[in-house]
């Protein structure tokens, strides 16, 4: 015979007593059931389910975005361009000096371009060689030229930037944000040639 204390046993009959031991037992077996539950781990299955994947870039220049394809080629035209107007630029430079400058900045724009070139190649599987038709309007006034290439330098670099931002693809989005490196460090060039003209 169980002889546990149970509630309400004092003054009890007993078949009121039988009761309560019944319901008493069927309480703590409860309680019993749910301190072992509580210490089980989760099921693997369902910690996996329950994970969030970490969202990451795909590819790498593989052409997948028609829309990346078409953003380097509107910046190879840019680059080109840039590269045969520093070229001539560099003819209106008041010394020799700041005339190798120019054509420094003039360099490294074409090198942009054969850089974005082969990353046409390697999205596309295709050739990108575009026919710059040199258009030869008048170069403007020295200082003026380089407030205003100043301005379109760093523009450059913010597109290269949104451009960074906008894609999917991380070795494109490496490259864009070194590009624009290049485009702030070309218009920190242009400045300070601008500098070296202002009378004090």
């Amino acid at each position: 015979m169980d002889n546990r204390y149970y509630p309400g046993e004092a003054g009890m009959d007993d078949e009121l007593r039988l009761k309560s031991a019944r319901v008493w037992h069927r309480v703590m077996a409860a309680e019993e059931t749910d301190d072992e539950t509580d210490n089980k781990p989760m099921p693997v299955r369902k910690m996996q389910e329950e994970k969030t994947p970490m969202p990451m870039r795909t590819g790498c220049m593989d052409g997948s975005s028609e829309q990346s394809v078409q953003t380097v080629k509107r910046f190879i035209l840019g680059e080109l361009s840039d590269c045969h107007f520093y070229s001539r630029f560099a003819q209106c430079a008041p010394s020799r000096w700041a005339s190798q400058r120019l054509m420094e900045i003039s360099a490294e724009e074409g090198r942009h371009a054969r850089k974005l070139i082969a990353t046409y190649y390697l999205m596309t599987g295709m050739n990108y060689c575009p026919h710059h038709q040199a258009v030869c309007t008048p170069m403007p006034e020295y200082c003026d030229g380089l407030r205003m290439r100043f301005t379109e330098e760093c523009q450059g670099a913010k597109s290269y930037l949104e451009a960074a931002e906008e894609t999917d693809d991380m070795c494109m989005s490496e490259m864009f944000q070194n590009l624009a490196e290049d485009e702030y460090a070309h218009a920190k060039t242009l400045r300070d040639l601008l500098a070296c003209e202002m009378k004090v």
